[in-house]
């Protein structure tokens, strides 16, 4: 176990865009389901001014899982609640040990 997943405090789900035949209309379905990761508020302050969005960004560390720059992640506990993923980045254990992890920013939708 790493020590990433001592901190785990949101249990979450990835929606995935898909389009359906014969139609122009695009819609979320579930790719991944019952995930688990350590939610916290962006603190990067000089970056969220520059973006105009101060306040409304997090970040999702998790275990190296399949997400994609717009997916959707749907809080598992309250489905109403969605965040728009901008932008996932891999962070390698460079000891080889169970470190390698993904920060996953987030804005809520």
């Amino acid at each position: 176990m790493s020590v990433l997943e001592t901190f785990y405090n949101f249990k979450f789900n990835v929606l995935r865009k898909t389009t359906a035949t014969d139609t122009s209309i695009d819609t979320y379905s579930t790719h991944l389901s019952n995930q688990n990761g350590v939610f916290r508020p962006v603190t990067d302050v000089n970056q969220l001014y520059k973006a105009g969005n101060q306040g409304i960004e997090y970040k999702l560390f998790c275990k190296v899982i399949d997400i994609r720059p717009n997916d959707i992640i749907q809080n598992s506990n309250n489905t109403n609640e969605k965040y728009g993923v901008i932008g996932v980045q891999t962070y390698e254990d460079l000891e080889g040990g169970e470190e390698t992890h993904l920060e996953v920013r987030i804005a809520k939708k």
